[in-house]
């Protein structure tokens, strides 16, 4: 409590230097003073330090840092106002912490920064610029285990995934996702996770179909595709047919 007020009565000017030289100490990788900033300074945790807008916990994610990732959300947990906010600062492409994490398939970093903080379907359900959830991201860069973990913690909220797995801008889904970018293995546990999906619209007017049927390389990978390509056909069938699956 003492450093919280401390903190606020700081000088406007100084915060500025402390900011400046947060940004120092990640750029150059000194992730141990960033780390004892983060520890003396709360509001710090907030403070937006490049043109891209990203937060020191932004940039840890991004070099990868697991360890320096899992001690700073560590801190932030402990100063429960700030710990509120903090990760779910965005920067000017929308994206989270937990957005890049995602997108660079860390399980680990996912968990330490999802996980430390319990802060349940708003932290989940963010969406960047694009419209694009963690969950969705994942998906659109291919990272299965990170995809995983993100539909486990879902499962673990009593959250409905379906209402993370679109992006907004163009109602693509997970699913559309998975098969855009040719992860095949993806696209077939995803109809397996989000059956509903598999009859899914874009704004385009495309199904997974469509897409699956424009992926000559699809052939390459016979047997996941042969085993997709029939569930789809046999899913619009039931559903042409009145029967429900």
């Amino acid at each position: 409590m003492a450093s919280n007020m401390e903190d606020s009565m700081i000088p406007e000017m100084e915060m500025e230097i402390i900011r400046k030289d947060l940004l120092r100490k990640s750029v150059k990788g000194e992730w141990a003073g960033v780390i004892d900033i983060y520890e003396k300074h709360p509001h710090a945790h907030k403070a937006k330090l490049t043109r891209n807008e990203d937060t020191a916990l932004h940039m840890a994610v991004s070099n990868d840092k697991q360890e320096t990732v899992k001690q700073l959300m560590n801190i932030i947990s402990s100063h429960h106002e700030e710990g509120k906010e903090a990760p779910e600062i965005k920067n000017r492409q929308g994206n989270t912490p937990l957005h890049v994490a995602a997108s660079m398939g860390s399980e680990i970093m996912c968990e330490s920064i999802a996980g430390t903080c319990q802060l349940g379907s708003s932290f989940i359900a963010a969406r960047n610029c694009k419209g694009e959830t963690p969950l969705f991201l994942a998906v659109l860069c291919g990272k299965k285990d990170a995809f995983l973990y993100l539909h486990n913690l879902c499962q673990k909220y009593k959250l409905n995934g379906y209402d993370f797995s679109w992006r907004s801008d163009d109602d693509d889904t997970i699913l559309h996702a998975a098969i855009t970018v040719e992860r095949f293995d993806l696209a077939f546990q995803i109809i397996h996770l989000y059956p509903k999906l598999v009859d899914s619209i874009n704004k385009q007017g495309f199904s997974p179909l469509h897409l699956l049927a424009d992926k000559p390389s699809a052939f390459e990978s016979a047997t996941i595709f042969a085993l997709i390509a029939d569930y789809i056909i046999y899913r619009d069938q039931n559903r042409n047919e009145g029967i429900q699956t």
